[in-house]
């Protein structure tokens, strides 16, 4: 199940990344539900598997793309920042496993 879960959250973490990287183009809520269900999805895996520091950190990243989803104002540069900070921070600590 773990190498499942690896193979799973590296395909994650591109999505994440590049819907992130899309956001601070472009803020529609179709690129923001795409990092939202990139980052609930690996929550879930990541908690299957018993990689609850993982599961953990989507946790929060959710919150943010959550926050971001419920707000009907576009996004600024400030509100995308930590949501960019953390793909790069996934995909190094998915290549830490």
């Amino acid at each position: 199940m773990r190498q499942e879960f690896l193979e799973e959250a590296a395909t994650l973490t591109e999505d994440l990344e590049s819907s992130v990287l899309s956001l601070e183009r472009e803020q529609d809520a179709e690129t923001i539900n795409a990092a939202f269900r990139a980052a609930h999805t690996m929550k879930g895996s990541a908690a299957g598997v018993g990689m609850f520091p993982v599961s953990e950190f989507m946790h929060g990243l959710e919150d943010v793309m959550d926050a971001r989803q419920m707000c009907s104002a576009p996004s600024s540069k400030a509100s995308i920042t930590p949501a960019r900070c953390c793909a790069p921070s996934a995909k190094a600590a998915r290549s830490r496993i």
